[in-house]
C-alpha cells in the first residue's frame, strides 16, 4: 500500500507537500551567499557560509518558513543587524504559513 500522506516539518510539525529538494537547496543557498556577498564584510560572509554548508547537497524535510528561519538564525548570531536584515526579507515574502509547500 502506497503512503500518500504528507511529510511533517522537521521543525515544527506542519504537514509539507514535498521535501525541499537537493536542487532547491543549492539554489536557495546560492542565492543567500550571493545577498551575504552584498550585505555583509567578507569575513562574516565566510562565517556564515561555513555554517550554512551543513545545510549543501541535501533533500531537505522542513517547511520554506522554517528553511528560512534556521537560515536567519545562523545570520543573526554571527551579526544581528544582518539578521534583522535578512528578516525583512522574510516579511517581504509573506513567509506567515502561505509558503508551506
Amino acid at each position: 500500500m502506497e503512503n500518500n500522506s504528507p511529510e511533517k516539518c522537521a521543525v515544527c510539525g506542519w504537514p509539507i507537500n514535498r521535501t525541499i529538494s537537493k536542487e532547491n537547496t543549492r539554489k536557495f543557498l546560492e542565492g543567500i551567499k550571493n545577498w551575504l556577498r552584498e550585505n555583509s564584510s567578507e569575513e562574516v560572509k565566510e562565517k556564515i557560509e561555513k555554517r550554512l554548508s551543513f545545510l549543501e547537497n541535501k533533500e531537505i524535510s522542513v517547511c520554506r518558513y522554517d528553511f528560512f528561519l534556521m537560515v536567519k538564525e545562523i545570520i543573526e548570531n554571527e551579526d544581528e543587524e544582518l539578521g534583522k536584515k535578512f528578516e525583512k526579507i522574510l516579511r517581504a515574502f509573506d513567509f506567515g504559513g502561505s509558503l508551506i509547500s
